[in-house]
């Protein structure tokens, strides 16, 4: 499926992030380190989509060698990601610095190439001031609070946006003794025409591109 992976600074508040996207329940606590391991949520888009969020450790400033391999499960969830939501501080005025110090452990994980996106945090505690000096929002920014709800909508937009960029549209002809793909493209693609005739069921659906290529032998002549 669909992964998008929550980065970021140490206390940003991505876990809560991910509550609020996911309607989660993750542990959060204002403290270094508060998530060890990653935690994986599915989040149902709008449009029916399906995709995962993946909450990772907080990174640091020049994140030790041993580090790097003690949180090696939740590392791994970047790495793999198809799309990186930056999430940082609005409150905190070194948020500059801190941006720096994750680009750079980005690329000590060979994930400084992956899309990615910022999501602008708690900008409902947040001065004028101190909004004034974030990254404006636009097609990959969005200004959100975590705590209240607001831009998460707008947030879902973007992670949809990209979502569709990956899905391919494809004619399937399904036997009827092979519903279990019926049910898998339900629930990880967007079924845009479905109908039954003697043969079996007729599809025309986006899916992911494993898919795409796992059902190869049933799309339409």
């Amino acid at each position: 499926m669909f992964t998008v992976a929550l980065v970021g600074y140490t206390n940003v508040g991505k876990s809560t992030l991910q509550n609020a996207l996911c309607g989660a329940n993750s542990f959060t606590d204002d403290k270094l380190f508060a998530t060890l391991d990653p935690t994986v949520k599915a989040l149902e888009l709008e449009g029916g989509q399906r995709v995962l969020v993946a909450d990772t450790v907080g990174f640091i400033e020049r994140l030790p060698p041993q580090l790097v391999a003690a949180f090696s499960a939740t590392l791994e969830e970047t790495i793999r990601a198809d799309l990186l939501a930056h999430v940082i501080d609005a409150t905190d005025p070194a948020t500059p610095e801190k941006i720096t110090a994750v680009l750079g452990v980005l690329e000590q994980l060979g994930a400084l190439d992956s899309p990615t996106i910022t999501v602008v945090n708690k900008i409902d505690a947040a001065t004028p001031e101190q909004l004034a000096q974030m990254p404006e929002p636009g097609e990959d920014c969005v200004w959100v609070s975590a705590l209240s709800g607001e831009g998460i909508a707008e947030l879902c937009q973007i992670i949809e946006r990209h979502a569709a960029e990956q899905l391919r549209r494809m004619t399937l002809v399904l036997p009827f003794d092979r519903l279990d793909v019926l049910d898998e493209v339900h629930r990880r693609g967007q079924v845009i025409e479905e109908r039954y005739d003697a043969q079996g069921v007729r599809l025309v659906a986006e899916v992911p591109r494993d898919l795409a290529s796992r059902y190869r032998q049933f799309a339409a002549a």
